[in-house]
């Protein structure tokens, strides 16, 4: 490790009064949700997914995405790369977008909630099981002594 690493650390312990958070690594890149394009083409980006792929008769993915390149550089914008205008159709709210493009009620079969139950008439007739890591204490059930703490983990299928 750099001497100067060894520092940095030393500066953030002590500036948050030594608690052991002040040296967990903080994320590299942008941050979650930030916007790294022009305000221009997340417009372009919007308007362009609204007015074509909102649609009854949508077009295709590819298609899209070159028109928005298209009006993008007709206005001297870098135009988006397939990533960026598939991450703003992925972050639409997917009940809209079924609802504009299959009508209100194919949308209202595969969102709406479908009420049921869960009948079991024997104990054991339905068993779950967990696979997560769990800290097990066994107590003496006569004296609620401790008898014995390990650390178990299901092996699992």
């Amino acid at each position: 490790m750099a001497k100067s690493h060894t520092w940095s650390l030393y500066r953030r312990l002590r500036e948050n009064d030594a608690r052991a958070t002040a040296l967990e690594l903080e994320r590299r890149g942008p941050k979650p949700g930030s916007k790294r394009i022009a305000d221009g083409v997340e417009i372009i980006i919007d308007e362009s997914l609204r007015r074509y792929y909102l649609v009854r008769e949508h077009s295709s993915f590819f298609r899209i995405w070159r028109e928005i390149c298209a009006e993008c550089e007709a206005k001297g914008f870098q135009p988006p790369t397939r990533r960026t205008v598939k991450a703003r159709l992925d972050a639409m709210d997917q009940r809209e977008v079924l609802r504009k493009r299959r009508g209100a009620e194919e949308a209202g079969k595969v969102f709406a909630a479908r009420p049921g139950r869960l009948a079991v008439s024997a104990p054991l007739e339905v068993v779950q099981i967990d696979h997560t890591t769990a800290d097990i204490t066994l107590v003496d059930h006569v004296n609620r002594r401790h008898c014995m703490e390990r650390h178990w983990r299901d092996p699992g299928p």
